[in-house]
Order: C-alpha cells, then sequence, then structure tokens
C-alpha cells in the first residue's frame, strides 16, 4: 500500500512538473533591424510555425498587446517599430486578443458602375469594373483619391454622392478625387506589350474576391476578361491587390494564365497634360523606381505618383506621345518602367500616392519616401522564433 502511494504520489509530482513546464514554455518571436535604416511602424510579415495554435495575445518586451493579422495564406502581420541595427522580442501567449478598429476597407459601388474602392489610414484609391466597360466609357488604370485624416472615409464620400449629390470630386473636409485617368494607365497600372512594342491596354476587372478585410491588411484578387494578342490566345490577367495599414503603396502581384511566350511589361504612370517640363518626373538611376509630380492646382495642391521594383527594372524612361495620341488619350504621355514577363511567372511592384496638402509638402518629399520604402523593401526586417521556459 506504501508503495503504491508513494508511486503514485510520484507519478502525480512528474505530471505536475511536466504540465507547470509546458504551461511556463512560451514562444517568443524576435526581430531583427540589420540595416541601416530605422523602421517605424513597418509592417512585419512571417509564416507561423505549425504549432501554434491560434488565437493567440502577442505581447511587446513592454507587456502591451499587439495587433496582429492572419491573412489568407497563414501569414502573422503586425507592425514593429525599431531602431537601426537593434532586435525586438515579441511573446505569443495563448489567449483571445482584443478586437480593433479596422485600417483598411475595400468595397464593389455596385451603383458607381461597378467601381472597386480601397483605402488604408493613409490614402484611398480605385479602379473600375464591368458596368463601366458596358457603358463604353474607356478608363484603363487606377484612380487616387487623396484624403488629409486618417479616418476611412470612402464609403462616406460614395454615400454622400448617392444621397445627397455632393460630389467626391470636391473637397468637403477631407479631401477629394481630382486625379485624372481617362484612356490611360493612370496611376501606375501595368501592362503587356506586343511584337511591335504597344502596349495591349486592360480594360476593366471582371470578378473580384476578397481574401482580407483587416483590420491590418486587405487583400483583393481581380480577374480580367480572357484576351487575345499577336500569337497568344485566350490570355487571363488575375491580380492580386494588397494594401496594409500605415503605407502610401500597394503591392501588386500580376498572372497571366494561357501566356506562353516571354513579353515585355510596361508600367506606366500618366503624364498629364500642359506639363512645362520633363522636371515633373524622377527615375531612380538604379531603375528601382519612377516618381511623377502632376501638375499643380492652386486650389486643391498637387498628387505624386510612384511605382516601385525593388529588385530592378529593364529600363525606365519618360515617353512623350505623337499629338494624335495626346489627343486621344488626353495625356501628354507617360513615365513608364519595364521589366519582362516570363510564362508562369507572378511578377510584383509596389505603387502608390500622396499629396501635397498631407504628409508631403513637394516632390522632393515625396522622392524622399519612395527612395525609403524602396530600401525597406530591398532590406526586410528578419524574423526568428524560439522557445523559452
Amino acid at each position: 500500500m506504501n508503495n503504491w502511494y508513494a508511486s503514485f504520489h510520484l507519478l502525480t509530482l512528474l505530471c505536475s512538473i511536466g504540465l507547470l513546464s509546458a504551461c511556463t514554455q512560451q514562444t517568443v518571436l524576435v526581430v531583427n533591424n540589420n540595416t541601416d535604416l530605422p523602421r517605424n511602424k513597418e509592417m512585419i510579415e512571417t509564416s507561423l510555425p505549425k504549432q501554434i495554435s491560434i488565437p493567440f495575445v502577442l505581447l511587446d518586451d513592454e507587456e502591451n498587446e499587439v495587433p496582429y493579422q492572419i491573412t489568407y495564406d497563414n501569414k502573422l502581420i503586425f507592425q514593429s517599430t525599431i531602431t537601426s541595427h537593434h532586435s525586438r522580442q515579441y511573446i505569443l501567449k495563448e489567449g483571445q486578443p482584443k478586437r480593433i478598429e479596422s485600417k483598411v476597407f475595400g468595397q464593389q459601388i455596385k451603383w458607381r458602375k461597378d467601381d472597386f474602392a480601397w483605402e488604408n489610414n493613409c490614402i484611398a484609391y480605385r479602379l473600375y469594373g464591368p458596368a463601366l466597360q458596358e457603358s463604353g466609357e474607356k478608363a484603363y488604370g487606377y484612380d487616387i483619391w487623396v484624403k488629409n485624416t486618417s479616418d476611412l472615409i470612402v464609403a462616406k464620400r460614395y454615400k454622400l454622392e448617392q444621397d445627397k449629390h455632393l460630389s467626391y470630386h470636391q473637397n468637403h473636409g477631407n479631401g477629394l478625387d481630382f486625379y485624372k485617368v481617362g484612356p490611360t494607365l493612370g496611376a501606375a497600372t501595368g501592362a503587356l506589350l506586343d511584337a511591335k512594342g504597344a502596349i495591349v491596354y486592360p480594360y476593366c476587372y471582371k470578378t473580384y474576391e476578397i481574401l482580407d478585410n483587416g483590420p491590418l491588411r486587405l487583400t483583393v484578387r481581380f480577374t480580367y476578361p480572357t484576351f487575345s494578342f499577336d500569337n497568344e490566345k485566350q490570355i487571363t490577367e488575375t491580380r492580386i491587390l494588397s494594401i496594409d495599414a500605415g503605407t502610401f503603396f500597394n503591392r501588386m502581384q500580376i498572372n497571366y494564365q494561357s501566356l506562353s511566350n516571354t513579353h515585355p511589361y510596361l508600367v506606366g504612370i500618366t503624364k498629364h497634360k500642359n506639363t512645362s517640363s520633363l522636371d515633373d518626373a524622377y527615375i531612380a538611376k538604379n531603375k528601382t523606381f519612377i516618381s511623377y509630380a502632376n501638375p499643380k492646382s492652386k486650389k486643391e495642391g498637387q498628387i505624386f505618383v510612384s511605382a516601385i521594383y525593388p529588385k530592378g527594372a529593364d529600363r525606365a524612361n519618360t515617353k512623350i506621345f505623337t499629338k494624335d495620341e495626346q489627343k486621344e488619350r488626353h495625356s501628354e504621355g507617360y513615365v513608364e518602367i519595364q521589366t519582362s514577363y516570363q510564362p508562369n511567372q507572378t511578377l510584383t511592384y509596389y505603387w502608390g500616392a500622396g499629396w501635397s496638402k498631407y504628409r508631403f509638402p513637394d516632390f522632393k518629399s515625396w522622392i524622399q519616401y519612395t527612395a525609403q520604402s524602396t530600401q525597406q523593401l530591398q532590406q526586410p526586417l528578419q524574423v526568428t522564433f524560439k522557445s523559452e521556459s
């Protein structure tokens, strides 16, 4: 009896120790900034180890809860601030995280000819849908909706337009849409080139699917109508667009199904008419990004646009249209950056815009921001996981 009791007591003690050890063991996420560039509220993205159970609470090194999101492709994302050549530790602790207000938004606006509009806490954009294409209006590119607030305003602007006929082309206190797209690539839309070097203009999306809907990232998959050019038949373009909280840039992932051959791929930023010189364009020496300053409005200020290829492109330049094409496009030309698209490839680039009345007082400040964003993409923060008891 005594032997049995002793054995039972020892077994219970060992189990307790095992449980205590399991309870006290925790997963630590370490973020290293091995660069000379300080990172301020940069979005961290990492795959989750299989042993991590969801949900969990994410705590920083001061035990403050950090908002996070698990994306559709099972990535953990959260924002982190780290000085240069330093690291920070985060603890993943079992529990239910606090709900936070979303910093991103995206929605199809059915009544407005199927616009798809999206935004984060910095900037807003839209692209055009099948109802607009059916109307015969030609608008191939991305549109920019500037704002001077971190609030999400897209739905409100559309509602004011629909209910009270207050146009979103006028500033009612938080910004407006005064960017012109027309029959151009607009704000850094991409397109294939045919055998003669002509742009194969994409039209409006056919279907969409929201993959991530906040609170820190919006991701949308757009599928476009099939098309043919040269000897290529029945090509289908898919774009996966994502925007994170805290940035002015979108990420675009481009794929063409049934494409047989390698073709040049061009991203163009529309140069609007009546610009006086080429000083409105900036091309990075290593061809990693292009930037353009739209004509300045006395009332509304100025919009700046950039496109980024972090690994560099094949070429970048400014192209001025012929007089006939200027008349057709209502545009002076493009600031363009070009690479090659290979069959079965997913091509990724980044694009975005800023406004002189919010955060970017002049073109120089926008170029500096684009250059810094490019450097951050080239030198991502390093993430490792470890277990501690």
